[in-house]
């Protein structure tokens, strides 16, 4: 499950979305991973968490 926050962006742009969620855990010592993304909407967000966790999960 992803978590959402929404911030004040530097640039006067409004605002940006930060979406974080579990990774794959660490293969070597088996800790929990998180994954953050900031993009300009919720949704643009949660995909490039999504297309970050399918890298890793290829490289493993």
């Amino acid at each position: 499950m992803a978590s959402f926050t929404k911030v004040k962006a530097k640039n006067k742009q409004g605002y940006k979305w930060i979406c974080v969620a579990d990774g794959p855990p660490d293969p070597i010592t088996g800790e929990r991973r998180q994954i953050s993304r900031r993009a300009d909407t919720k949704k643009e967000a949660k995909e490039r968490v999504e297309d970050q966790k399918r890298k890793k999960q290829v490289r493993i």
